[in-house]
């Protein structure tokens, strides 16, 4: 499908506006001009208001600009569709308070899947084009397995990496046990220092302070240590690879597919 340029969605679109930055949300918003260009659009729907992911760097402002999450919902009406991911509890509460609709893809579960699969490939794209080592010859430690962690494992492991996973989850411990992948207990809310001598590259898939695991303020030489989660998770540790946004950086189109996917499913829900 030939999507057109941002030129032509500024000057033909009035139903639809991005609040989001990267390539991404650019991607999801020529898709949406696509749809109402088409026709989708349901009768109904006012406007779009598309946020970025995460819609807050700081439950404040919009991530990736300066522009306060307040001052955009104030223009919000009746019909409207408020589409991010994060958003929180008094925002979705005003936003319904005012006759809008708000879609949160932190809560679709099809989603947040289709990310996690992204963000996980994403990385891996990422160490296949920084690493001196073919993926047979790395031994990765991974922090979390949650949709992220275990969807970068498989990855890893696909690829003949070695893996150590760091879970506070008994269960997956046992589960993985069972596969014969190595993991240590990692207790939800301490810190734990990894393995330095046995990893050459640290993956963190965990909303998690880890700042002191790494007492001397520095990443050591000869490990990498790679941040795939929101948060400042390693305040104040030199030589940490923030990747935060690591689908908008690898694969924008494909992680711009899955949310323009996910609000199109939303607002037929509604609408239709």
């Amino acid at each position: 499908m030939c999507l057109p340029s941002l030129d032509y969605i500024w000057r033909k679109t009035m139903k639809i506006e991005n609040y989001g930055v990267g390539p991404r949300c650019a991607e999801v918003m020529r898709r949406l001009v696509v749809w109402d260009t088409e026709g989708g659009i349901p009768e109904g729907v006012g406007r779009i208001i598309l946020l970025p992911i995460p819609t807050a760097r700081d439950k404040i402002h919009i991530t990736g600009t300066d522009r306060l999450v307040s001052e955009v919902l104030a223009d919000v009406g009746e019909g409207d569709v408020v589409v991010g991911y994060g958003i929180s509890a008094d925002d979705t509460a005003y936003i319904a308070a005012v006759g809008a609709y708000c879609f949160d893809a932190a809560e679709d579960e099809v989603f947040l899947g289709e990310n996690a699969e992204i963000s996980a490939l994403g990385a891996l794209g990422y160490i296949l084009t920084t690493s001196d080592k073919v993926p047979s010859d790395l031994t990765v430690g991974v922090i979390g397995y949650g949709r992220i962690g275990s969807a970068l494992v498989r990855s890893l492991l696909f690829y003949g990496a070695r893996v150590r996973v760091y879970t506070s989850k008994e269960l997956t411990r046992v589960e993985l046990g069972e596969c014969a992948i190595d993991t240590v207990y990692m207790p939800r809310g301490e810190e734990i220092i990894p393995d330095i001598d046995f990893c050459d590259i640290i993956i963190n898939t965990a909303p998690t302070p880890l700042a002191k695991s790494f007492p001397t303020g520095r990443v050591p030489d000869g490990v990498r240590v790679i941040e795939l989660a929101s948060g400042n998770n390693f305040s104040g540790v030199d030589g940490v690879e923030k990747q935060m946004s690591i689908p908008d950086k690898m694969y924008a189109k494909s992680a711009g597919r899955a949310y323009f996917q996910a609000i199109k499913r939303y607002i037929e829900g509604v609408f239709v």
